[in-house]
């Protein structure tokens, strides 16, 4: 079976396959390599033979042998990720997170619902590829669980199930982390005040949107209403609808929009994927620090795309990672607290899922934002794992029981069109 994309190709196999046995081969030279020599870790051979591995995926490009991912049986209905790999001189490419897809269409074929893995701190690509696809850290298990949680031996795992699924388990346990923990936070008024307002972010907002001749406007995730209530009240020929998961904050919103009579400010909850307004309902979308929580993200852009007018208004405000974070720091601290924080995207992350839809990016620009968290030994231990240099350029700052963390903020206005880009 092969699945052809861009020029490499990957085929399903099992242990006994030669191309497969050499990366394996390769794959341990390079972990002797990092370890200082094949004794420094004898403990974790055992448990990376092949004679129990059946499921393989092996990428070629130009017919060679260029990385390869498998797994094997480890409890009922779930499987153990073992010997991923890729060549150095096809790294950057794309193959490990192609070879990861496979693989989990693989063992969702043989039925698996989860797949776990041991991996560590030290082998940052491979860390950074598994975080990025969905990979969560849990209590090291097994054979691991004697070798602590540590840099060395780091245990994940990650809810696998049917893409037509539209609320797949690992989709809907997102969405309910979030909107448990944000109604915490909500609660928590104070902390979570210092953390999102922004009194000259919001000014520069509202004097930017092109909101004069808007009939409705729809601000997405709006947690405590923060841009809906401003925008309600200085467009009071617009109708303002906030849209969130967050049930009761949501009612508390719409009481407290009764009170101040604005008749034209609506609160509206969903499940946190299908927006539930009619194709073409609004002239002007905002969402501001919300994106990097939805689990589904391009679902949402062809949510938006779906419910904007042609010629309507996108406005995206949400921190990004530093161009130096390759190993995305900022994600793994975001994702210290338990609210469903997928990661943080990049203006060109963002401009190319939005021209998919038929959004062009009309105007940007940069802000900051200083997100203070109470300090735990999570982020002490966090710290330690990373370079001074990506500590020092998102100004990390401890301050007594409390650790801060500045993030650059990309600032997006789209106009939707009525050509979309499949490409």
């Amino acid at each position: 079976m092969h699945a052809y994309e861009k020029g490499s190709t990957y085929r399903i196999t099992d242990g006994n396959d030669k191309d497969f046995i050499g990366l394996c081969h390769l794959l341990d030279g390079y972990l002797n390599d990092l370890a200082g020599g094949e004794e420094n870790r004898s403990v974790y051979i055992p448990y990376n033979k092949l004679d129990d591995i059946h499921d393989v995926i092996v990428a070629y490009c130009d017919d060679v042998p260029a990385g390869c991912a498998s797994f094997k049986y480890y409890d009922k209905g779930v499987a153990e990720v073992k010997r991923v790999f890729v060549k150095k001189e096809y790294r950057g490419c794309g193959i490990g997170k192609k070879l990861m897809k496979h693989l989990e269409q693989l063992a969702i074929q043989k039925g698996y619902k989860k797949l776990i893995l041991e991996s560590g701190e030290l082998l940052k690509e491979a860390m950074s590829l598994y975080r990025g696809i969905g990979y969560r850290v849990i209590p090291n298990y097994g054979p691991y669980a004697s070798m602590g949680d540590t840099m060395y031996s780091v245990c994940m795992e990650k809810e696998v199930e049917e893409s037509g699924n539209r609320l797949a388990f690992n989709t809907k346990r997102s969405i309910d982390n979030t909107r448990k923990e944000f109604e915490q936070s909500f609660e928590q008024e104070e902390l979570y005040n210092r953390q999102t307002q922004d009194d000259r972010h919001l000014q520069m907002i509202l004097k930017n949107l092109k909101t004069d001749e808007a009939k409705r406007i729809l601000d997405l995730g709006t947690g405590t209403g923060y841009l809906a209530f401003p925008l309600a009240r200085y467009n009071a020929n617009s109708q303002v609808y906030g849209l969130d998961i967050v049930e009761h904050t949501l009612a508390v919103n719409q009481s407290k929009a009764d009170t101040e009579g604005l008749t034209n400010c609506h609160f509206v909850l969903y499940d946190g994927v299908d927006f539930p307004f009619k194709d073409e309902y609004f002239d002007v979308i905002v969402s501001r620090y919300a994106l990097h929580h939805f689990p589904e993200i391009q679902n949402t852009f062809k949510e938006m795309a779906r419910v904007l007018k042609n010629g309507g208004i996108l406005f995206i405000s949400d921190p990004t990672p530093n161009l130096d974070d390759k190993f995305r720091f900022v994600d793994e601290f975001m994702q210290m607290k338990p609210d469903g924080h997928i990661k943080f995207y990049t203006k060109k992350e963002f401009v190319q899922r939005a021209e998919k839809v038929g959004f062009i990016l009309k105007k940007s620009h940069n802000t900051q934002i200083r997100f203070p968290r109470k300090n735990t030994n999570q982020y002490k231990e966090l710290l330690k794992k990373h370079s001074k240099e990506i500590l020092d350029s998102y100004e990390i700052n401890i301050c007594d029981d409390e650790i801060s963390i500045t993030e650059n903020v990309s600032n997006l206005f789209f106009e939707k069109t009525a050509e979309k880009n499949n490409g």
